[in-house]
């Protein structure tokens, strides 16, 4: 069986630990480096993800 990759997965991957990590530690908690660790990758994930804190929250949150 090959390796595909979902794109899409992976962003809902990266917003199920955010928003996780929000209902635990509250939105001030939310960093890059905190949403990185709760998804188990690196913060170049989630910052290749998202861009921006802002749009990290505005996903999370939406």
């Amino acid at each position: 069986m090959k390796w595909q990759h979902d794109p899409a997965a992976s962003i809902a991957t990266r917003l199920d630990a955010a928003e996780a990590l929000v209902m635990t530690e509250g939105a001030a908690a939310l960093s890059f480096d905190a949403a990185a660790k709760a998804a188990g990758i690196t913060k170049g994930g989630v910052q290749y993800a998202f861009g921006t804190r802002a749009n990290l929250i505005g996903s999370t949150i939406a």
